[in-house]
């Protein structure tokens, strides 16, 4: 058995350098793989994000029909094209979780300018504060 699997490994690495050969990349390449970055690094950017498109969340059935109000705080992965890629509930000032989905669902909708770095987009993590209130009638 050890046998099959070094022949094994032999053939798979023969047949990943043969296939890299006939492409018309260079013979020697370099596979680069982009983490993400840390939510809670500081990244310095040339240019900072620009909200293009803001949509407000639709306000809970529940939480109306109980009067429930708080402000929900959202960090947003944004990729290099300005999307958002991921987004985190940080922190939830009184509410309920009915408060936090509705919030989440809205930032999938944002779109940004991305944020560059030595004129080259980056991805980043911003903040995006959403606030459910009830005007006293």
């Amino acid at each position: 058995m050890k046998h099959f699997f070094i022949t094994l490994s032999i053939v798979i690495a023969f047949f990943f350098n043969f296939s890299c050969k006939d492409n018309a990349g260079p013979a020697e390449s370099t596979i680069v793989q982009a983490t993400e970055p840390d939510i809670n690094a500081f990244i310095a950017v040339d240019e900072y994000p620009v909200p293009t498109n803001q949509v407000n969340p639709a306000y809970p059935e529940n939480a109306l029909k109980n009067k429930i109000m708080g402000t929900v705080y959202v960090k947003a992965l944004l990729t290099t094209e300005g999307k958002v890629k991921k987004a985190v509930v940080i922190e939830r000032k009184e509410g309920s979780p009915d408060l936090e989905t509705a919030a989440l669902m809205a930032t999938y909708q944002w779109t940004f300018t991305p944020a560059k770095k030595n004129g080259s987009p980056v991805e980043l993590w911003v903040m995006i504060p959403f606030r459910f209130a009830m005007s006293e009638k």
